[in-house]
């Protein structure tokens, strides 16, 4: 089994990849292709990145990548990627823990800093993945990051993504 990941601007994305992306998205999230589009247009920045997990020459994870900011304890702005939309083809596969696991192997390679949003039901899936639980931001919305050292000390201060 050959798991890659292929990062595309998302200045460059074409629109079969676009497809793929929102067909993947429909598949964890209960929303139509076009439905799906319109989001990622209206959200997904020029300089965003879309990262796709590609298994055996077929697209079966996704998720976002978007820069944003936090605040650290001594006031310093620090620049850190904000992950999003994380989702798989196909559930129990495997495909979530692949993805997650090469994106932080390429974020340790890269010294990059970031942080996620999710849900409580999801924060020990990323836990044992590496990820420090931070803060709730709001009701059912919990904060996690990686290669941020200080990570306990700090306060998200970018838009909810």
């Amino acid at each position: 089994m050959m798991a890659e990941l292929i990062f595309i601007k998302h200045e460059s994305l074409h629109s079969d990849l676009l497809d793929v992306i929102c067909d993947i998205k429909a598949s964890a999230w209960d929303y139509s292709i076009e439905e799906h589009k319109k989001w990622v247009e209206k959200n997904i920045n020029p300089n965003d990145i879309h990262v796709l997990l590609k298994e055996n020459d077929t697209y079966v994870g996704y998720l976002n990548l978007i820069q944003t900011h936090v605040l650290s304890s001594d006031k310093k702005i620090i620049l850190v990627l904000g992950i999003g939309n994380v989702c798989a083809k196909i559930k129990g596969k495997g495909y979530g823990s692949t993805l997650m696991k090469l994106l932080n192997n390429h974020l340790s390679l890269e010294n990059t800093k970031a942080i996620l949003l999710c849900k409580v039901d999801l924060v020990d899936f990323y836990s044992k993945l590496g990820y420090t639980f931070n803060f709730k931001v709001k009701d059912n919305i919990y904060l996690m990051s990686i290669n941020l050292d200080d990570s306990n000390f700090f306060t998200f201060i970018g838009d909810l993504f």
